[in-house]
């Protein structure tokens, strides 16, 4: 399968769902030969993560229900979350450059990225990272169309997480794959979408223990 260069310059990060953090991190270190550093608490969102490097400027990260936050606003990502049935990769993030830009581009197609926000975690060294970014919440497509961020005078997280996995390749299966197509075009994203009767992501990875596929 032939690596994406176009398309992974674009890509900010990758999404993994799971319901225990911690059980994730020992998932992902066993099938890719990496743990996955805990980064920080998303407080009012709910979730914590934990993140490794995909490389410069792209990352990998394991987002989970956080059992320390009850009190979130509704709708969270929390709840969001926590309706998954299982364990998967369920959405990436795009390096978004002029973010009201890409809100525009979406309202010309019929789509909705949501407002424009401002994030912030603490890290474990006790710098604060902060960003922007078109609403987490709103996910769209099924997870096809991304969510976009802008890190601002930020260092990316990228340059200081556990190494030595890269993305190679991503692609998406969905029942309406030309729509889907269309839309990544309009945001000159070059990802291919096949049809299929599941809609779901998949990520070919270059890891210490081989290539594996995360879906």
């Amino acid at each position: 399968m032939r690596e994406q260069p176009n398309l992974i310059s674009k890509i900010d990060h990758l999404v993994y769902v799971v319901q225990d953090l911690h059980q994730g991190i020992e998932d992902i270190e066993s099938l890719t030969g990496v743990r996955p550093a805990i980064a920080g608490r998303h407080q009012g969102q709910g979730t914590w993560n934990a993140l490794m490097s995909f490389g410069p400027n792209i990352y990998f990260e394991v987002i989970a229900p956080d059992p320390e936050q009850d009190n979130v606003s509704d709708p969270s990502w929390k709840h969001t979350i926590e309706k998954m049935p299982k364990n998967r990769l369920v959405r990436w993030c795009a390096k978004g450059g002029d973010l009201q830009e890409r809100v525009q581009t979406a309202q010309k197609l019929g789509l909705d990225l949501g407002e424009i926000k401002s994030g912030s975690r603490e890290k474990n060294d006790g710098a604060i990272l902060s960003w922007s970014l078109t609403d987490f919440n709103t996910f769209l497509a099924d997870g096809m169309i991304p969510f976009f961020i802008n890190w601002g005078s930020s260092d990316h997280p990228s340059y200081s997480l556990p190494g030595g996995c890269s993305l190679i390749h991503l692609e998406g299966v969905h029942p309406e794959a030309k729509k889907m197509q269309a839309y990544l075009d309009a945001f000159q994203l070059p990802m291919k979408v096949f049809p299929g009767n599941e809609k779901r992501l998949m990520a070919r990875l270059k890891t210490p223990k081989g290539e594996v596929v995360l879906m």
